[in-house]
């Protein structure tokens, strides 16, 4: 398999560590992501932290075949969240995609999220809530998870590769040669 991480739909990964620091300034995840269904029957997520009132985080994969990034933190409803612009993954897809997720900060309480499939931006939307401040951001009792948000419910079922955390924001030229870079291992 090339030695990336195949998910039955059952199993996750903890990556012993919250990365809480990270969090609290710009950051970038990405990863190659293969799933079994494009389009599954429920939430399927790709790298995040179980949700709590204090601060969540999640990368996944939504049941119309978008693409999510949430940074959420303080109370439920205090989100900073952007959507792909369109249908990354059809019913059905199983191929590969590099999924580039950026935070950008201009203050604590603003900033752009940006999504990236295959090296190129494809946002639809990046508002924080008006309550949100990346400062109140505290998830220090739970760990980062890859394939699943919690160890409850929303696994990934497929394969995920080269799944990486930059503490700083990746520049879009930065994120294109990492395509260029992953995309024959991944054709």
């Amino acid at each position: 398999n090339n030695g990336w991480l195949n998910l039955d739909g059952s199993e996750y990964v903890d990556a012993n560590s919250t990365f809480e620091s990270i969090f609290h300034s710009d950051y970038t995840v990405s990863a190659w992501v293969k799933p079994d269904d494009g389009q599954p029957a429920d939430i399927n997520v790709i790298f995040g932290t179980q949700k709590e009132w204090t601060g969540w985080i999640y990368f996944q994969i939504e049941t119309n075949g978008k693409v999510k990034f949430v940074h959420g933190q303080a109370a439920s409803t205090a989100a900073h969240q952007v959507e792909s612009a369109g249908v990354i993954f059809t019913d059905g897809a199983n191929d590969w995609k590099y999924l580039t997720g950026v935070l950008s900060l201009t203050s604590n309480i603003a900033g752009t999220m940006t999504l990236y499939v295959n090296g190129i931006s494809n946002t639809a939307d990046s508002t924080p809530t008006t309550d949100w401040n990346v400062t109140t951001y505290d998830n220090s009792l739970n760990n980062i998870n890859i394939g699943t948000s919690s160890t409850t419910n929303r696994f990934f079922n497929g394969s995920i590769d080269e799944i990486r955390l930059y503490d700083r924001a990746l520049s879009a030229p930065e994120i294109l040669k990492n395509y260029k870079h992953g995309k024959s291992k991944h054709s």
